[in-house]
């Protein structure tokens, strides 16, 4: 497990001691013996503001230095030199791109890669120490749940939580019971038969590419069904001929599986931005035969992005390049973040394909009118992943 030095984190601890680092003056430190059990995500989430503070092209150029060391193995005396004098300007950033899988780790600097000793209290006890009703946290597979007489919280399984609800007590979110029955949706889910012990349906995807139809489904009592990010469904009882489920709504996870704020669309006027292209205006697209054909916007697409949003960076033998999420779709239906040096894309190969820290804070889609979906992004062949 690898010393962490002035994590950027605020926890009271009656015996913390913050370690003074020249390299990032105003980063807060807490006591890391032992150190925080968090996953290398969760601290590439806290280390993400160092990049912002230190800026894109002073880190590029670290980046660049770092790793010569790496490859003249020379990597750990580099990233202890300047402790002596409080500069951890080397350890910084070796640190933040290790915890973005951009950088290996010397003996005894490696992070668990799960965490497995993280306890979670009782909701009673984290209400009474002080933390907001609305930002408690429950075990995996639990609902949080207030009881209306004195606001008190309970964290219980799906089950429980309807039976709670059907009683008077409150659920915090956007969680709400649904009854369906048949040829009604709800979410993602749309109902077809109901069984004593079961109910069958189509699921209609949304994410990570949206699907006019939808897949055949079988869900017994605590099975789920998703849109693929934002809303989901659990199966909780089944009376006669009606089923009863928990619905879940994640209006603040963002789903982004578009393309960079900096991508050009094709259009019969030249290339546009996508951050300015409308509904209405003309755009190339595909014909089922795979022409090039002369089309128009139907929809378009914003997606806000967290800080860590990761893109795909692929640049081909021709010199073409295009910044996407890696979960968008090729015009063949591949996934971006599949993609391997050397494939073929759009009638190049591959030369380059790296996922890297995105800047921007929305991402972009369009929908173009035709059968295909397929329009062109920084001169290459991608479909949309809008409906």
């Amino acid at each position: 497990m690898v010393t962490l030095l002035a994590i950027t984190l605020v926890i009271n601890h009656a015996d913390a001691m913050c370690i003074m680092d020249t390299d990032w003056p105003s980063k807060p430190c807490i006591d890391t013996s032992p150190p925080l059990p968090l996953s290398k995500t969760e601290w590439k989430d806290l280390w993400s503001e160092y990049y912002t503070f230190k800026g894109s092209d002073w880190m590029e150029k670290q980046k660049i230095e770092l790793d010569k060391q790496v490859k003249s193995g020379n990597l750990k005396e580099w990233i202890e030199s300047g402790y002596d004098t409080q500069n951890f300007t080397n350890y910084n950033v070796w640190f933040y791109y290790y915890v973005n899988d951009q950088a290996p780790a010397p003996a005894g600097y490696e992070l668990d890669a799960i965490v497995t000793s993280r306890e979670i209290l009782p909701p009673l006890k984290q209400f009474k120490s002080g933390i907001p009703i609305n930002e408690i946290q429950c075990k995996e597979g639990l609902e949080l749940v207030v009881k209306s007489s004195d606001s008190s919280p309970a964290c219980v399984n799906p089950q429980s939580a309807v039976i709670l609800l059907e009683r008077g007590w409150n659920s915090l979110g956007n969680n709400l019971t649904l009854d369906l029955s048949v040829g009604q949706q709800g979410g993602s889910l749309l109902v077809q038969k109901i069984f004593p012990d079961h109910i069958t349906g189509l699921n209609f995807i949304e994410y990570p590419v949206a699907r006019e139809d939808g897949f055949p489904i079988t869900l017994y009592v605590g099975d789920s069904a998703s849109n693929g990010c934002t809303v989901e469904v659990t199966l909780l009882k089944i009376n006669n001929n009606t089923a009863t489920f928990l619905k879940k709504e994640y209006n603040d996870r963002p789903c982004p599986i578009c393309l960079s704020e900096d991508t050009m669309i094709e259009t019969p006027n030249g290339p546009v931005n996508v951050k300015e292209t409308t509904q209405g205006m003309k755009v190339f697209t595909q014909d089922s035969g795979g022409n090039r054909i002369v089309g128009i916007i139907l929809k378009t697409g914003k997606t806000p992005v967290q800080s860590d949003h990761k893109m795909v960076h692929i640049i081909l033998k021709d010199k073409r390049e295009l910044y996407a999420s890696p979960d968008h779709p090729t015009s063949d239906g591949r996934i971006l973040g599949e993609l391997s040096v050397g494939e073929n894309l759009d009638g190049s190969v591959i030369m380059i394909a790296e996922t890297i820290l995105y800047h921007g804070k929305y991402t972009y889609d369009i929908l173009p009118s035709g059968p295909t979906g397929n329009y062109w992004a920084d001169e290459i062949l991608m479909k949309t992943t809008l409906k």
